[in-house]
């Protein structure tokens, strides 16, 4: 059978400078295929004493950051922070890792920073077949983003002065740019 370790590293800062590496954090990693069945994360992992040794792995990280699972079989799993050793750190959330190599060596090295970011957004407009940037002026776009909390998706909307912009237009290169910089998440 197919088996690997994946590392981890959690990671936190509160600005944009140099992150500081989170001991202690915990992580959880189930085969996907037992988060589905049992509808949920939180119900699979009721569920661990059902499920062979490689099928799922909990591990914390060290002073460095960094944390290997067990020795996992082949497959996908959800993984999830179990555990945050602060609540003034911010719990990543889940992601996916797929164990796909005959391998005994760690596979994966995943960065699992809870820092919001934020960052401007450059629009370019691609063409479908080449892949190449296609210079279209005059071409507008909206942007949506799911609000987290209702499920529902909401327009984004730039505010400059009393001036809000709710859609972008290319200019004579093709690129549109938001006038101020979008909040987002990354792991």
């Amino acid at each position: 059978m197919q088996k690997a370790k994946f590392e981890v590293i959690k990671v936190t800062t509160d600005d944009n400078t140099i992150a500081d590496y989170v001991e202690g954090a915990e992580f959880t990693a189930i085969l996907t295929r037992y988060v589905e069945a049992y509808g949920s994360f939180d119900e699979a992992l009721k569920h661990l004493e059902q499920y062979a040794q490689d099928e799922y792995s909990i591990f914390k990280t060290s002073e460095n950051g960094r944390g290997v699972s067990g020795l996992m079989s082949y497959g996908n799993y959800t993984v999830r922070e179990t555990y945050t050793p602060s609540s003034k750190i911010e719990t990543v959330e889940d992601f996916y890792v797929t164990i796909d190599r005959d391998s005994n060596e760690i596979i994966k090295s995943l960065v699992a920073n809870d820092l919001p970011f934020s960052a401007y957004l450059k629009l370019v407009k691609l063409d479908k077949e080449t892949g190449k940037v296609v210079t279209f002026s005059n071409a507008t776009f909206e942007l949506y983003k799911l609000n987290e909390s209702t499920g529902e998706w909401e327009q984004v909307k730039c505010k400059v002065g009393d001036t809000y912009y709710t859609s972008w237009t290319t200019t004579d290169r093709g690129i549109a740019t938001t006038e101020t910089k979008l909040e987002g998440r990354k792991i």
